[in-house]
């Protein structure tokens, strides 16, 4: 199968002896995830042809909660009679993320080989290419952090069990990057220290001094065990953690891929 990509989607082109399954076809647009881009049906000079919509996506390349994210849809994969893994596409170019919810965004093409090699032999070889590119996208040697693939799966019953899996290998040279993209153009905050204060004042150490509604010393982000949390300094217009707006004296504790919004600006939280 070859991938042309357009400026707002992705055309999967079939080569020969390969065919569409459409119970697969069906299976993925099934899949109750926001981490599978859903394939589409359209017509081209009268012929039926699949894309796969990426309009407003970016290509990802580091990305720490990487092997979270796609162990979820391997789960998912796993847990169909008419998916298979190797259908996950894991070449760097066609992994894309989406700015907006802060995950990983991948895609799922269930295709038929007539001459196919044993099955066992072509998910082996998946296996070792996903091992290759989560090391890539995370910064984290595979083998010493998950141990396999399986064993990744293995921990990831529960939400908890994901939260603690983009935590295992944090230490106290962990950083916090705080991503903004908006009416004020795009920016990050970096925070390495035990205390990060954020306001509108050359006096702290995240300074943001494009937005009046942002209050000299807005908030404050403490470092505590590798682990981070934030407070609001009792700023004008509010400190908000994923919609909701923190109480005076209130510490939240902050993980990967929340939603952090200082006054009308809101960034996106990675840890590293």
């Amino acid at each position: 199968m070859k991938f042309e990509r357009h400026e707002s989607y992705i055309l999967a082109v079939l080569e020969e002896n390969e065919r569409w399954s459409e119970l697969g076809l069906k299976a993925v647009c099934s899949l109750n995830t926001d981490k599978v881009i859903l394939p589409a049906k359209i017509y081209m000079n009268g012929e039926p042809q699949i894309i796969y919509p990426i309009d407003g996506l970016t290509s990802l390349s580091g990305y720490s909660s990487f092997a979270g994210d796609i162990a979820k849809v391997i789960a998912l994969v796993d847990n169909s009679e008419f998916l298979e893994r190797s259908y996950v596409q894991i070449s760097e170019q066609y992994i894309f993320g989406d700015s907006k919810d802060n995950t990983a965004k991948f895609l799922v093409a269930p295709v038929i080989r007539e001459d196919a090699k044993d099955k066992e032999c072509e998910n082996a070889t998946w296996g070792k290419q996903c091992e290759s590119v989560i090391e890539k996208m995370t910064g984290q040697e595979f083998s010493e952090t998950f141990g396999s693939i399986d064993h990744l799966l293995s921990g990831m019953n529960t939400e908890k069990s994901f939260d603690k899996l983009e935590d295992k290998g944090r230490d106290e040279n962990s950083e916090l990057v705080l991503r903004y993209q908006g009416d004020y153009g795009h920016f990050a905050l970096y925070d390495s220290a035990d205390i990060f204060r954020i306001g509108n004042s050359v006096d702290v150490e995240g300074t943001i001094t494009i937005n009046p509604s942002i209050s000299r010393l807005h908030c404050v982000i403490e470092r505590e065990d590798g682990e981070y949390f934030i407070e609001d300094a009792n700023s004008c217009n509010g400190t908000y953690m994923d919609g909701k707006r923190l109480q005076d004296g209130e510490k939240i504790h902050i993980k990967n891929g929340d939603k952090i919004k200082l006054s009308d600006m809101e960034f996106a939280v990675e840890i590293r």
